[in-house]
């Protein structure tokens, strides 16, 4: 009996120290209308503008130093809607496929189905899927995941991509998240 409320004690303090690793993003980015902060040991590797008819496009790549994982911004100055994100994703797979073997004689790159992220969205993305596919080379064995995210913002929308191999997902899935919503555009230069 007097065991009990010990074991109680014990469990609360558990519970209630136990917390989330959250990021540190202590490092920010702050050019012609786009502002996101990311965590020490990233990079903006390249940010770069291009006009494709009508269309304005910028692509900013943020790399983790080790090569480890990827984040992707694609930022169109124009409103697309959910089916446009989603045949621009499906444009993308066998992309993979195409980089890996082209160079490489006797790499396979197996790929999983999209699968829908309806739940726990991170704040300001309206639609997410995700992709797992796998890639065999030289006697080894990688997989990946890749995550997908769709948002708008007056007069913009936004693609984002993230790519981290599947045993470090549980490490870098927080990270993705607090850069996604720490993301802030404007279709004003």
């Amino acid at each position: 009996m007097r065991k009990t409320p010990l074991l109680l004690v014990i469990f609360l303090a558990f519970v209630l120290c136990r917390k989330e690793a959250v990021p540190v993003l202590s490092e920010s980015y702050d050019k012609e209308g786009v502002q996101f902060s990311y965590p020490k040991g990233w990079q903006v590797s390249s940010d770069e503008t291009f006009q494709e008819g009508k269309t304005r496009t910028r692509l900013i790549n943020l790399d983790m130093m080790n090569g480890e994982a990827m984040f992707q911004v694609i930022v169109l100055y124009s409103e697309t809607d959910e089916a446009f994100f989603l045949s621009t994703v499906d444009s993308m797979r066998g992309r993979k496929k195409e980089f890996f073997v082209k160079n490489n004689s006797g790499t396979e790159v197996q790929e999983e189905g999209l699968v829908a992220l309806n739940d726990n969205l991170p704040k300001g993305i309206t639609s997410g899927v995700r992709e797992k596919y796998t890639v065999q080379a030289r006697g080894e064995t990688f997989s990946y995941l890749n995550r997908f995210y769709f948002s708008q913002s007056p007069g913009l929308s936004l693609f984002f991509t993230t790519q981290t191999a599947v045993e470090k997902d549980n490490k870098d899935e927080p990270i993705f998240r607090a850069i996604l919503e720490s993301f802030r555009a404007s279709s004003k230069r």
